[in-house]
């Protein structure tokens, strides 16, 4: 499988991967132009592409699903984009892709970082970043805006135990929180 903007070789980033719901695709909109998705993922929610294509077509977005090189059909990356949205923000950072010769309209460069990884730390990857509205990511350049401490935590142990046990830890301190306010 390429190596996409969520894999790194990087050990402070290993285990990193961005949220991997289905709201990574139902909030691609203005503020979120572009998400991903693999099918396997999709269907292991309990989802169809197809339903989540036809959702998405919906409410006006624009779709590609993308299959690498070397994985069968099950495999292929649903990718969920705001025409609108993406080439504004790709308008905006033209300079920085034209630098680094990637695409500059919106449907080729969804297909380029589908087999193309932006090295971290560089002006590059937080266009890919902001691209997916991934805004604390780890192996940004900068941020767009100064990082709460929540933030800060959330990136310290992102770092420390990935994202999806992150997230799954969330999830049931959250709840254990909820069942607690309940008995109160």
């Amino acid at each position: 499988m390429p190596e996409r903007l969520n894999s790194s070789d990087n050990e402070a980033n290993k285990g990193y991967e961005k949220r991997n719901t289905l709201n990574d695709i139902r909030s691609v909109g203005a503020t979120k132009p572009l998400g991903y998705l693999p099918f396997s993922h999709i269907m292991e929610l309990g989802e169809t592409p197809e339903n989540l294509i036809a959702e998405s077509s919906s409410r006006g977005l624009e779709y590609k699903t993308i299959q690498p090189n070397d994985v069968s059909s099950s495999n292929s990356i649903l990718y969920v984009f705001d025409r609108e949205a993406l080439q504004k923000l790709l308008d905006e950072r033209r300079q920085i892709l034209e630098d680094v010769q990637w695409p500059t309209e919106a449907e080729s460069f969804v297909h380029y970082i589908a087999q193309h990884k932006a090295p971290q730390e560089t002006e590059l990857f937080d266009v890919v970043a902001d691209a997916f509205a991934d805004f604390t990511n780890p192996g940004r350049k900068t941020f767009p805006k100064p990082l709460t401490t929540r933030q800060k935590i959330n990136i310290t142990i992102t770092k420390m135990i990935g994202a999806p046990q992150f997230a799954r830890n969330r999830i049931a301190f959250n709840k254990q929180l909820k069942e607690r306010k309940s008995l109160k």
